[in-house]
């Protein structure tokens, strides 16, 4: 019977969903601890984004990726809240993003950061060359498990970046324009020592 014959394809199929199920769901456990916030985190950004360009341009071959960086003057020990560690996953996360949707070859990204003229927000935008998103795609880019790349994806990269912004005070949003490249707004909160008087008994 040709229905027996597809048996082991379909068992295979089973098998990868369930592996990948399982890797989203470790994914979304550990993003758990993001939301805890300690008010005394900071993170000196400027290097941070500095050392989050160099690990991605170092595993692309021969050059083929070029990024540009545009920092606020004299911002090198500029500091915003957040744990460094997290907040480098963010930017990576970001980077990677546009690597894998961006063109084979020729990928462009810019970083431009500059201080918010209203608030004490760090505005970095992360600009790519590529396709871009579509208003569709737009409207659940930072939904659970929503993924235009497949079985290569598990939807959760931005989801978790969303969490780790937002459990600081910052925000995440992607305002490029489709047919022009992708484009997120990062707003990082200055970093402030907390009121010493507000949290007495």
């Amino acid at each position: 019977d040709k229905d027996w014959e597809k048996v082991p394809v379909y068992s295979q199929r089973v098998s990868e969903t369930i592996r990948h199920a399982m890797g989203s769901i470790r994914d979304l456990r550990s993003s758990v601890q993001y939301l805890y916030r300690d008010p005394n985190a900071y993170t000196v950004i400027i290097p941070t984004i500095e050392k989050a360009i160099g690990a991605v341009q170092a595993l692309q071959e021969g050059g083929k990726l070029s990024i540009r960086f545009t920092k606020p003057p004299a911002s090198a020990d500029l500091r915003v809240s957040g744990d460094p560690d997290r907040i480098a996953e963010v930017i990576t996360e970001i980077l990677q993003n546009a690597v894998h949707h961006g063109p084979t070859e020729g990928l462009q990204i810019e970083i431009r950061c500059r201080l918010d003229s209203v608030s004490p927000v760090l505005v970095c935008e992360i600009e790519d060359n590529g396709p871009g998103i579509s208003a569709e795609a737009k409207k659940r880019v930072f939904e659970p498990f929503f993924t235009t790349r497949g079985d290569r994806g598990s939807g959760l990269g931005l989801v978790i970046a969303k969490l780790v912004l937002e459990s600081f005070g910052g925000a995440i949003a992607e305002i490029g324009t489709h047919g022009m490249g992708a484009c997120f707004q990062l707003r990082f909160p200055l970093f402030s020592l907390p009121d010493s008087s507000q949290t007495r008994e």
